[in-house]
């Protein structure tokens, strides 16, 4: 079946994964409340319920690119990494603006400084995925070729290879008896950046080969029961008064990975028939890169405007939130959109 007749899926996906994206970062607020409160636990509990946003996003990217017909090395530089890399540059100089006009600094040297800052990737945290998206940009000739020529087999025996050593690996390191290794074994960890690639050939494959729902709604509660109620118990045991413990929260996690195989199988099986729903979908999905980009400066302005999750119970403020930040930036899309240049390069 080829990439046309899914896109459908993937658009919902990536409708998710930005919904997600944005709520784990609005939930940050909400965690700060006292650990076992009511607004603690909600919040706890969306950012477990949000938490795998950013892997849904690399196995995208795999089906997406790694099932390109032709992907030329001058297009894939001269066109997807280089806008990338003048997005991201551009978007991580304002927000040094912003933070430089909130602390009252518009100076030379301040801005002299915030570029220099700039230049060497020290960006806003939420970047990050940028960061590791280039990487992984970087390596799809080579992934391409793999992922074409290997056996259903093969796939399977990279995955669980890179399930092992990227995701197993990283989430135990800290633990009995991981931390009875030493020397060249350490070194056997597959680090966050390059793991990025496993997602992108399990979304490839499982684009190709998909599980059935039944192990695929089996996968997402495991990882989301493990992520809360390991984090939960990583929290007591560091006797944090307020925040969480975040090691099962991280995005190569164990927990997290479970739920994005689990819901990426989900709404790849789906069966998508409402025009009005696939039409939402594929205009967030289009605006997906513009929103991440913007959704943090957004959430900055309305918290200066005085608006918060804690205003009321982040059960249902953290909801709220988000989606007010989703519209704004899905309305601040559709103008920028139609900008010469900028549409192209920002978008």
């Amino acid at each position: 079946m080829s990439i046309k007749k899914r896109e459908s899926y993937i658009d919902v996906i990536k409708s998710a994964a930005i919904f997600s994206i944005i709520s784990i970062h609005v939930c940050g607020a909400g965690i700060l409340n006292a650990v076992g409160s009511s607004a603690w636990l909600g919040a706890f509990v969306w950012r477990c319920v949000c938490g795998a946003g950013v892997p849904l996003f690399f196995m995208c990217s795999g089906a997406l690119m790694l099932s390109k017909e032709e992907l030329p090395l001058k297009k894939l530089w001269a066109h997807y990494i280089a806008r990338l890399l003048a997005a991201l540059l551009v978007y991580a100089m304002m927000y040094k603006m912003w933070h430089l006009w909130e602390a009252n600094d518009l100076s030379a040297d301040s801005i002299s400084f915030a570029v220099r800052e700039v230049l060497l990737f020290r960006h806003q945290t939420h970047l990050y995925y940028m960061h590791i998206i280039l990487l992984v940009y970087a390596f799809l000739p080579v992934t391409r070729v793999f992922v074409r020529k290997a056996t259903q087999n093969e796939l399977k025996y990279f995955l669980a290879v890179w399930f092992v050593l990227g995701i197993i690996y990283p989430t135990f390191r800290g633990f009995w008896p991981f931390t009875l290794l030493s020397g060249i074994p350490l070194q056997y960890l597959i680090n966050m950046s390059y793991a990025a690639i496993g997602y992108g050939v399990l979304g490839y494959y499982l684009h190709k080969y998909p599980v059935k729902n039944s192990i695929a709604a089996v996968s997402a509660v495991i990882g989301i029961v493990f992520m809360f109620c390991g984090t939960w118990a990583l929290t007591v045991r560091d006797r944090l008064e307020t925040t969480v413990t975040s090691t099962f929260l991280e995005g190569m996690s164990l927990g997290v990975c479970l739920m994005a195989f689990g819901l990426y199988n989900l709404f790849r099986n789906a069966d998508y028939k409402n025009d009005r729903i696939k039409n939402i979908a594929a205009f967030l999905s289009k605006a997906s890169m513009f929103i991440y980009f913007m959704h943090m400066l957004v959430y900055f302005i309305l918290q200066r405007l005085g608006l918060s999750v804690n205003l009321m119970t982040p059960w249902v403020s953290i909801p709220l939130m988000v989606l007010l930040i989703l519209i704004i930036c899905a309305a601040l899309y559709i103008p920028v959109s139609k900008i010469p240049v900028i549409k192209d390069w920002l978008c």
